[in-house]
């Protein structure tokens, strides 16, 4: 078969002054460098005259079918050698690591139905009853110390004409404080944080921006001294939203407590948060 591919295709160069035949004869000398890392394959089939040729992998061949997210092996020689399908997300966004309800505790969910979904855990508003409830999912991992970084990933669902906030909040669970930090859908649409004096009063905005997104990634680094919170879309490059917030204009000491949270920010809202991602590192 090596012999076959090495004979020049074009017999008499010299009738060939385009050069066609050179090129011919590189594709040739590919072929069979690839027949010789067993790569290219020659077959036959009955129902085409001719020779049809096919690549294949390490061990005898790839299965058919598509490879989302693949890692690709190349050898010393340039020559694929083996690839594998990735899992997860989308290529494009940072990988997902996905809450259920078992890593954490939730607190005010009387309004509220809870569910693992496949792609995240999920916090519905059923029954609303004004604006000024917030049902919290806290994380039951201790904080790293002294300082740490929480990062979650949301998709905002609402019905009706009412708006949905949801995103990652901060809770001192000594006096019952909460900094929340995420998206208010609907006719409010705006990234927003507020401050909370328990899960049932609502305190003062802190920061407000016009925002349209419905699908976002939210980070809180704390430092030991500061809250700084960013957003971004895809879990990769970040946006700072606004200055710093000191620990003690939220809270009395400082949070011991992180998460996602899911609120009907307004009174007729029926609405959800699904939190794909969430993590403090």
């Amino acid at each position: 078969m090596a012999n076959e591919a090495e004979v020049p295709l074009v017999q008499n160069p010299a009738k060939d002054p385009e050069g066609v035949g050179l090129v011919i004869r590189k594709l040739a000398m590919i072929a069979n460098s690839l027949m010789r890392k067993g790569q290219l394959v020659r077959t036959r089939d009955p129902l085409i005259k001719g020779d049809v040729w096919s690549i294949e992998g390490a061990g005898g061949g790839l299965t058919p079918g598509v490879y989302s997210n693949a890692t690709v092996t190349v050898d010393a020689d340039g020559a694929i050698s083996d690839v594998t399908a990735g899992s997860g997300n989308s290529a494009w966004e940072h990988a997902f690591t996905k809450p259920v309800l078992a890593d954490g505790t939730l607190v005010n969910d009387s309004l509220y139905t809870s569910s693992d979904d496949a792609n995240g855990l999920f916090l519905w508003r059923t029954t609303p009853a004004g604006s000024d409830q917030v049902c919290l999912f806290n994380l039951n991992a201790a904080l790293p110390t002294p300082t740490w970084s929480l990062v979650g990933r949301v998709q905002l669902i609402f019905l009706d004409d009412g708006n949905q906030y949801g995103g990652i909040h901060l809770y001192e669970s000594g006096t019952g404080k909460i900094f929340t930090f995420g998206v208010i859908a609907g006719n409010e649409g705006s990234l927003r944080s507020i401050l909370w004096t328990n899960v049932t009063t609502f305190n003062t905005n802190s920061k407000t921006v016009l925002c349209t997104l419905r699908h976002i990634w939210l980070r809180i680094d704390y430092d030991g001294t500061n809250y700084t919170p960013y957003w971004g879309l895809d879990g990769y490059s970040w946006v700072q939203f606004g200055a710093p917030v000191a620990k003690t204009t939220p809270f009395t000491t400082e949070a011991d407590k992180v998460g996602f949270f899911s609120n009907a920010a307004g009174g007729n809202a029926n609405g959800g948060v699904l939190c794909m991602s969430l993590e403090c590192t």
